[in-house]
């Protein structure tokens, strides 16, 4: 299974233990550029039992002991159940869609740029 490769940004610090008196404003910092990365949202990405592509087949939340379905069929996550460290059945409910993908991507990426970004600074 192949994963995408990560993208690194080389940072340069000044490593002298010199600190510096002025306090950090929006005037001297720049918002912290944050790249999400979707490609876990598309199946030739995506660990195996990861996501739901199609209805019927094993999912697994969390870390289960098992490395694999159960062999009974019956699922271990449910309502009553525990709702962590299991494998459970993908419903319809569940299944990633192009029109789902496409609207998780667009939600989350606005909260990032419009929101999170907001939030931290570097130098």
């Amino acid at each position: 299974q192949t994963y995408p490769s990560l993208s690194v940004h080389r940072q340069r610090y000044d490593i002298r233990g010199r600190r510096t008196a002025v306090a950090l404003t929006t005037g001297n910092t720049q918002p912290l550029r944050l790249h999400v990365d979707f490609a876990s949202l598309y199946e030739e990405n995506a660990p195996e039992y990861s996501q739901c592509w199609r209805q019927g087949a094993w999912y697994k939340r969390g870390t289960p002991q098992a490395t694999a379905p159960p062999a009974s069929g019956v699922p271990s996550c449910r309502a009553e159940g525990p709702l962590d460290d299991c494998w459970g059945l993908c419903s319809a409910d569940d299944l990633i869609t192009p029109k789902g993908r496409e609207m998780l991507i667009a939600v989350v990426t606005t909260i990032v740029n419009e929101e999170v970004s907001r939030f931290f600074a570097v130098r």
